[in-house]
This record gives C-alpha cells, structure tokens and sequence, in this order.
C-alpha cells in the first residue's frame, strides 16, 4: 500500500526540526476497544473530534512500508492535552501500518478495510 507513503514522507520533513514528546506502545495501558456502532457524541471528546471552531486536521495516512515507521509509539508535538487551558486549534495525524497481506487485497476494498 503505497497510496500516503508520499503524504507521509512530507509530513516527516514539515516536523522533522520540532521535538516530540514519545511514548512506546503498551497494550496493558491501552483503552478498550470500542462496541461495534458506538456513536461517541462530540460534547465527550471535545479534544479529539474537534469541540470548537478553531482550525483542526484528523488524518490517518496508511503504509506497508516498514522503512516509514520503525516502532508503535504515540509523538505528540507542542502541549499535552493536560496543559492546554481552553480551545487551541490542533491537528491529530496516525500513520498506521498494515503487514504485507494488504498489498495483495487489489480491488478487494472490503480486505482494505478490514486491515486498516
């Protein structure tokens, strides 16, 4: 699946002189998994979905490309969701990877789906 690996490329260079905050991947801290259908109403995730009108990005740019992300982590640029005091305008990017197997779905966009 090659179809962000562009997209991603240039997002790497916009924040390659910034300083992240990184925390490693660890499934015992997770948050469950969501019921299938759950509608999550935006006035309980004003963070997440937007809860204002200031400029926000949501975008998930998928890749088999191992080379594009070496490790399961979470980045966060600029000011932890606890330090901000008010509306900020903010953007939430995941790059996602999916194993080979996605590369040979072709037209199937159901198996698309299903992996990403």
């Amino acid at each position: 699946m090659e179809l962000y690996d562009n997209v991603i490329r240039q997002l790497y260079s916009l924040l390659e002189k910034e300083m992240p905050r990184r925390y490693g991947y660890d499934l015992e801290r997770s948050w469950p998994e969501a019921d299938e259908f759950e509608l999550i109403m935006t006035r309980d995730a004003a963070f997440e979905l937007g809860g204002s009108s200031l400029p926000t990005a949501n975008c998930t740019c998928v890749t088999s490309d191992d080379s594009l992300i070496d490790k399961d982590e979470v980045l966060v640029y600029g000011r932890e969701l606890g330090e901000i005091i008010g509306d900020v305008p903010y953007a939430r990017i995941a790059i996602l990877r999916v194993g080979d197997g996605l590369d040979n779905a072709g037209d199937d966009s159901e198996a698309t789906f299903r992996a990403i």
